[in-house]
């Protein structure tokens, strides 16, 4: 008796393995665009450090928003014809561009990651309800716009792209 170690491997390898991935969707790419701007400028991100308003915001919030962002715990969408928005309630993030190479979808990516990281630590004591307008504000669009405008003036970053600098 023999124990077909001789034969072993020899049928499954007639014939060749041809695996074919499939392309990427809309919204596999608008995330991966997002998930490579984390790589291009991690150290923009890393620089981005402030407290405004009792909100404190690290690097660390930027580190564990990629994470949710790589487990899909955070969703990423392209949606044609907005910039960018954050919804907080099905923890979302809706893009209006495929890929990231300017500095102003970059930045504007900086931004809705601030609103990401908002949500994740529970920051609603810093939207306020205004009568007067019969609309929800956030005392936090400051920071928010700080950290997109940090973003936005940090060098080495923005792929490689540098219009108007």
């Amino acid at each position: 008796m023999t124990d077909g170690s001789k034969q072993r491997g020899h049928i499954f390898t007639k014939n060749p393995i041809t695996v074919t991935i499939p392309p990427l969707d809309d919204h596999d790419r608008t995330r991966k665009a997002v998930l490579d701007l984390f790589s291009t400028c991690a150290s923009t991100f890393s620089k981005i450090q402030f407290t405004m308003f009792g909100f404190n915001l690290t690097s660390a919030d930027f580190r564990k928003v990629k994470e949710h962002i790589e487990n899909r715990r955070i969703r990423i969408r392209y949606v044609p014809g907005i910039h960018g928005e954050y919804e907080p309630i099905d923890d979302t993030l809706n893009l209006g561009f495929l890929s990231a190479h300017g500095v102003n979808e970059q930045a504007l990516i900086a931004h809705e990651l601030v609103h990401a990281v908002m949500d994740d630590r529970a920051a609603r004591w810093v939207t306020r309800w205004y009568p007067f307008d019969r609309q929800w504000h956030e005392a936090a669009s400051s920071p928010i716009h700080l950290a997109r405008a940090l973003f936005d003036r940090q060098p080495g970053c923005h792929c490689g792209h540098r219009e108007g600098w």
